[in-house]
Order: structure tokens, then sequence, then C-alpha cells
């Protein structure tokens, strides 16, 4: 396109400088503010309802791996439905308000349904005293049903939130990333203050209900602060019906001729689907490896989520900071996935190695959030980066955000599932640690041939690079972690077996002509060898 067919093209997006210069100053700070605390209260929410949950369904597996699934699906949902409605939204700030009092209200509301559904439960499955075993294929049926619809509603507007933020922040090109990665990674800090927050404070010192309740009014307050920002300066930044219109057909036609297809972008979508999932693997797994160190301390987990979740948000942080074209973001998105598997697969060996080392992650927490800093930083910088690749004149920031946001929830979705109920039980740790590096190194090779005009010289290197990783990251049994508990125990012996199933983890150790059972580095039971057989495997 020459530059006075761009220019024209452009005319009717630059016409107006409230479109093409987005809010900054304090009314950009005040709703990034609202989105901290939104974050902070949306982990509130989520650990309190796994729990209230829990108590109804119980502790079976199934029961929380549908609690966390029907959450992680109501956030795709809500991002997927609102993008349908964004090009009509002339006051996003104003929306994003309402959604924050709706969230409120509605989460409020969760534990009522929560005690319903358990009375159905009862009443449907025969009046029993406690709830029926999760084996059938009914109770299995009512977990995931009542899961979806209790949380649906608060989920789904959660969801919702940052495509409409991002309509409000960004009005230009330029601002694409560095406003959507800010967005993005205020909401990742805020979930770690929430992560903290309700396993030292808010859990231990007020109760499932308070603590509920103490969300809803953060979301309240939230509601306040973005409908002050709204009234006062909305009337001047509000957006036309749909930008791109404005623009004209030419502007709906044209892409970036560095990219190797007319809808290479498009692939971004399906490639952040399975780079979702594989990252909740990774999240599984290092959730049921560190059990066996740290025990089931709330104290320990939500240290442990917290930085994860920190490093997610400066990976997008860092991501945003640095990247403001179409063409460098994909090519970031390629390393940022080999950087992914190269550094989780040094956190999972290092893990196990360094242990005896540092008197092991119970006595040192700090040694595994930065084993695992690398790693994280490289996931969290993946989401700003495909809203770049994404976000064309087409495609509006805001849409991609969105779609970008539902895709790559939906395949957190789907790996959380999986990883629980299939993958782990199936290949155990060193399995599960080498499929998820591999398919790292898989979706780098398939950005930079979908994303790039990558010449056939950096295609044969990223393949090799990627083949020789799979090939040769062979990860062993982490026996140190293995045999740690999260007791003082004495001397463990030698490992016999050990398997990994849905909920736990279960090591057979041989000392001194006995066999220790532990389950997640628990001792259970202590037998003589005497009478065993022979070989015992």
């Amino acid at each position: 396109m020459s530059a006075q067919a761009r220019s024209r093209s452009t005319q009717g997006l630059e016409a107006d400088p409230a479109i093409s210069c987005g809010p900054g100053g304090w009314p950009l700070a005040g709703a990034g503010a609202c989105f901290v605390l939104s974050g902070f209260a949306a982990l509130v929410y989520q650990t309190a309802w796994l729990r209230q949950f829990s108590l109804v369904f119980g502790t079976a597996e199934l029961a929380v791996a549908t609690v966390l699934a029907a959450y992680m699906a109501g956030l795709a949902t809500g991002a997927a439905l609102i993008n349908r409605w964004l090009p009509r939204i002339r006051r996003p700030l104003r929306a994003y308000a309402a959604l924050e009092l709706g969230i409120c209200i509605s989460a409020v509301a969760v534990p009522s349904n929560k005690a319903a559904l358990g009375w159905m439960l009862t009443t449907a499955l025969g009046h029993q005293p406690a709830p029926p075993a999760s084996r059938g294929f009914g109770g299995s049926l009512f977990y995931m049903t009542s899961a979806f619809v209790a949380l649906g509603l608060p989920t789904a507007l959660m969801g919702a939130t940052l495509p409409l933020l991002a309509r409000y922040a960004v009005r230009s090109d330029r601002e694409v990333a560095r406003r959507i990665g800010f967005l993005y990674a205020g909401n990742t800090l805020g979930a770690v203050g929430g992560a903290l927050a309700t396993g030292f404070v808010l859990l231990p010192g007020l109760g499932l209900t308070r603590t509920v309740a103490t969300a809803a009014l953060v979301n309240l307050v939230a509601f306040i602060i973005a409908a002050r920002i709204a009234r006062r300066t909305e009337s001047t930044l509000q957006l036309p019906a749909d930008r791109t219109a404005a623009s004209g057909k030419a502007a709906a036609t044209r892409h970036d001729r560095r990219l190797r297809f007319t809808h290479g972008p498009q692939w971004i979508l399906p490639i952040m689907l399975l780079s979702g999932g594989v990252s909740f693997v990774y999240e599984v797994l290092w959730t049921r490896m560190l059990s066996h160190t740290l025990g089931t301390s709330m104290h320990a987990f939500a240290t442990m989520l917290a930085s994860v979740l920190a490093g997610i948000a400066l990976g997008g942080a860092l991501a945003a900071a640095i990247v403001r074209h179409r063409t460098s973001a994909a090519h970031a998105f390629v390393v940022a996935q080999l950087l992914t598997a190269a550094a989780s697969a040094f956190a999972y060996l290092h893990l196990d190695a360094w242990m005896p080392a540092f008197g092991g992650v119970a006595r040192n927490p700090w040694l595994a959030m930065l084993l695992m800093l690398p790693a994280t930083l490289a996931i969290g910088a993946t989401y700003p980066l495909a809203v770049r690749v994404l976000a064309s004149d087409a495609i509006t920031p805001e849409s991609a955000a969105a779609r970008v946001y539902a895709w790559n929830t939906v395949g957190a979705v789907f790996g959380a599932l999986l990883a629980g109920l299939a993958i782990l039980p199936v290949l155990r740790f060193e399995g599960t640690a080498h499929v998820a590096a591999a398919s790292n190194l898989a979706l780098a090779f398939l950005a930079l041939v979908l994303l790039t005009r990558a010449r056939l010289p950096w295609l044969i290197t990223v393949f090799g690079i990627a083949a020789g990783g799979a090939v040769l990251f062979q990860p062993p049994m982490p026996e140190h972690l293995l045999l740690a508990s999260p007791l003082r125990l004495g001397p463990p012996g030698a490992i016999r077996f050990y398997d990994v199933g849905r909920s736990a983890s279960v090591v057979v150790l041989e000392r001194d002509g006995m066999l220790a059972l532990r389950t997640n580095g628990l001792p259970e039971a202590l037998v003589e060898m005497a009478g065993t057989p022979p070989k015992f495997s």
C-alpha cells in the first residue's frame, strides 16, 4: 500500500484526538488501580470457592477439578461474549464499572447457591446423611453441572473486564502491547496480593463467609472508583460505535507484509490455546511435586501461588515494555516458548538436585520460587505478545485481547483437567515434565512457521533446537524430592516403588528390613518385610 493510500485509510482514525491519543495520567492510573483490585478479589474468590464447594462435594479430586474448570470456563465465556458487544459500547469504563458491581452482587450469592446445590445433591440421591461417592457417573455429572451453574455468572463477568478496559485504554496501534501489558500485569499483581492475603490473613482470621464478603467489598470499591473516573472524563474519551469503520474498507484488508500469510496472525489463537494448556500442566506438575516437601500447608501453597503469579505479571510487563510491532512480537513469542521449555527443564532438574545441598525446599521455599521464576516470566510474556500479533486495523486491540484471553483460558481448563486426571497418573512426574517441555518446543517451531516469514536457515535452526531439546531432555525420577517430607523424619531409606495418582503420590521405601509407605511425603504405614514377595517392585 502506498503512503498516500495509507494516509487516506487512517485519516478517520487520526482525525479525532480523543481516539488517537487514549487516556493518560490519572484516568489511566485510576483504571489500572481498579484492575489491580479486581485481580485481588478474583484470587480471593477462587480460593474461597474451592474450599466452600469441598464442604459440599467432599475432597474428591473430580469435584475440585470441576470447580477449577468452571472458574476458568466462566472467564473464557465472558471474554468471548463481550467481544461481540465491544463495537457497540461507547463508554467502556462505565460498562467496566457496571461489571465490577455485578461481580460484587453475584459473588455474594455463590454461598447461597452452594448450599442449595448441596441440598439438591442429598435430596436427588437418596437423602443420605453425607454426600454419596463421586465415582458414579451421576455424581460426577452433578459436580460438573452444579459448579458451572453456581460460578457461571460471576466468573463470566470477570472474564469480560480486561477487553473493556483495553477498549478504554488503547486508542492507537503503538499503545497496544504497552497498555494491554500494563493492565494484564496490574491484574496479575493484584492476584498475587489476593493469594497471599487469603492464605495468611483472610481465611485464618475471618473464615469463608467473611472472606467472600471482603472480596465483594473490594469489587465495590473498584466500581466506585471506575464510575467516578468515567463520570469526570469519559464524555471526552468515548469511542465511535465501530472504530474500524472510520478507516474504510482499505484498512479492513490491510495486513503486515512482513507476515507470511494474509491470515497468519489468526494462527496465534490455536497456538495460545495449546500454550495455555501446557502452562497449566506445569502448574499442576509443580504443585504436586512440591506437596512432597511443603505438605498441604495453606501458607506454603499461598506463597508458591503468589510467586508464580508474580513471575507471570513481571513477564507480561517486560514483554509489553519491549515489543511494539507485530513482526517483532511474533519473533519474541517464538523465543518465549523456547525459553519456557529451557527454564522449565532447568527448574525440574535442579529442584531435585539442589535439595540436599540447600536443606530442602521446606526450609528454603525461596529456592523453588527462584527456580520457577524464569519459566513464569516467559509464560507471562506470551499474552501481551499474542495480543500484539493479532491486533490490526481489521481486529481492534480490545477484540484481540478478548479473543486471545478466551482461547488461552479454554486451553488452561483442558490443561488442568488433563494434567490432573490423565497425564500425571499415566506418565508420572518425569514423563509429564518431558511432554510439557517438548510441547513448548513444538509450539515455538509452529509459531515460527505460521506467524513469520522466517527463511529456511532459521526454520532449520529452530527445528533442530526443538527436536534436539525434546530428544536430549530425558528427566529422571525426582529421587530427592520423593524422599523429602514436610515432617522431620529419620533417614528415608531406598525407593522401592513410586506412582502418581489423581489426588496423591505414593512412595514405598525400604530401610532396616521395613517397608514404609508415604502419601504426598507423609508417613502412612510401616510394615516388616518378612512374608513379602522376594521381588517387590
